[in-house]
């Protein structure tokens, strides 16, 4: 992460949200060539799942797919972007900040419910008329989806 937020709680909840570093502004640039050098010496192969499920949830990351109960989902790239990063870190609850940062960088400016509107889209999506609620608001802190 490259962002202007510096403190060790804002460093710490990024590296627990899933960056692999964390370089607060203003940076130098040499460090920041020599963070990436290290990030490529790193094994090539990717510890992650290709696909991603969360009970009857999947998400297909090569081929950029999502489903429930087997039956595609029409996402849009912000929505498919959003569910997978819950996905992939089912259980923990997420901050809105950290959300935010991951869909729109640390720098967004914009409307501050721009992300309570893309929950709400995606619950539409998820729930099609059921009881069951994938995405769980923890209030007052942000979003989980819990681990089935």
């Amino acid at each position: 992460m490259l962002t202007a937020r510096d403190s060790v709680n804002e460093r710490v909840a990024g590296l627990n949200s899933g960056a692999d570093d964390y370089l607060p502004k203003p940076f130098a640039f040499p460090e920041l060539l020599a963070r990436v050098h290290a990030l490529l010496r790193r094994p090539h192969n990717d510890l992650r799942p290709r696909v991603v499920t969360v009970g009857t949830l999947a998400i297909d990351v090569l081929r950029h797919q999502a489903s429930k109960d087997g039956k595609p989902l029409r996402l849009t790239k912000t929505e498919y972007r959003l569910l997978l990063y819950l996905m992939e870190n089912a259980g923990i609850v997420l901050t809105k900040d950290s959300i935010i940062d991951r869909l729109w960088g640390a720098d967004h400016g914009g409307n501050s419910n721009i992300l309570e509107v893309y929950i709400k889209m995606l619950r539409r999506k998820l729930e099609d008329g059921t009881p069951h609620s994938w995405i769980r608001t923890v209030r007052g802190v942000g979003y989980t989806i819990d681990k089935q």
